[in-house]
């Protein structure tokens, strides 16, 4: 497995700022429940929202593994 590409793309709306990350695996392994397997592409997201107001992270997976 290996990262065909990232993305990062950035907006602000009702004083909220989103940031979304789009990451795409090429050939990820799937292995099914009877022992057979198959590589296909995957496109994974993840977000953070901020209040701009505030100054607080509503939420923020950016960081995750999966």
């Amino acid at each position: 497995m290996f990262y065909l590409f990232v993305s990062t793309w950035k907006g602000t709306i009702n004083n909220k700022e989103y940031t979304f990350q789009f990451v795409k695996l090429h050939q990820n392994l799937t292995t099914v429940s009877n022992g057979d397997y198959y590589y296909e592409d995957v496109l994974k997201a993840k977000f953070k929202v901020v209040d701009l107001s505030l100054n607080v992270i509503l939420y923020d997976n950016l960081n995750a593994n999966k």
